[in-house]
């Protein structure tokens, strides 16, 4: 399937906690700007710039597409639903 660009840019800017939720990426608000991973507790959201970061990993980004890409997608998670 091929994306338009408009279709990408619109991903690149998706609200990262609509995603989260929609995906079931449990997270729980830790402060007034923050949210952390409940599976990860290293990741860490907020909302008011829409950016995330794996600290464990040393990965992050912004918007839901670098969301779904470097953490939905990456090995360590693919490999719990492969397994589950």
């Amino acid at each position: 399937m091929k994306y338009t660009d408009e279709q990408v840019k619109q991903a690149e800017k998706g609200d990262i906690l609509e995603f989260a939720d929609k995906v079931g990426v449990e997270l729980a608000h830790t402060g007034h700007n923050e949210y952390k991973g409940v599976e990860h507790d290293s990741l860490v959201v907020t909302p008011s710039r829409n950016a995330w970061f794996w600290n464990s990993r040393n990965v992050g980004g912004v918007g839901a597409l670098s969301f779904a890409k470097e953490y939905l997608l990456s090995e360590e998670n693919l490999d719990k639903k492969i397994v589950s």
